[in-house]
């Protein structure tokens, strides 16, 4: 039985204004996929956003100088930014995005502040990487091709009793 001295009616308008609420995300920041340069000096990541306006999300790419505790944006825009990542001399990050319209892998040169525009893939691409020498990228994708076949099976003459035929499983799941 609930204790009747204590009074447990709260003001509704002294605690609404202190309410998080469902506009209230559109204002919130949170970042993702950091990548540590290996001196450590240097911080890639993506800084993510609701946009009110557009109700989409941001993803745009940021630095940060562990040094001087700067934070300073290499693209915040209204184009989306992923899977960043330093090359091996530090000199490079790669990144997708749409930059150019459709999703496609871009180089950025810190020094020179430039970026290329170094695939024309058509389909998303994921773990984008370095190799260890910096002078390759490898990634993943998933590519849509017909099925090959392997054989093609004779017609069969009329009034052959044949085998059931083989069951070929070129796919896993």
């Amino acid at each position: 039985m609930a204790n009747s001295s204590i009074d447990s009616s709260i003001s509704i308008s002294a605690v609404g204004n202190s309410l998080f609420e469902a506009k209230d995300t559109f204002s919130l920041q949170y970042d993702s996929d950091p990548q540590i340069f290996p001196d450590g000096k240097k911080i890639v990541y993506i800084r993510n956003s609701n946009d009110i306006m557009t109700d989409r999300k941001n993803k745009n790419l940021w630095l940060i100088d562990i040094k001087s505790e700067k934070q300073i944006p290499l693209f915040s825009d209204d184009k989306q930014y992923s899977q960043s990542r330093w090359s091996a001399d530090g000199e490079k990050i790669i990144f997708v995005s749409n930059l150019t319209g459709s999703y496609q892998i871009h180089v950025h040169y810190l020094e020179q502040n430039r970026t290329a525009l170094i695939s024309q893939v058509q389909s998303s691409v994921g773990r984008l990487t370095w190799s260890p020498d910096g002078k390759w990228l490898a990634f993943t994708q998933l590519i849509v091709q017909k099925r090959t076949v392997i054989a093609k099976m004779p017609a069969k003459p009329k009034g052959a009793q044949w085998s059931k035929p083989v069951v070929v499983i070129d796919q896993a799941y």
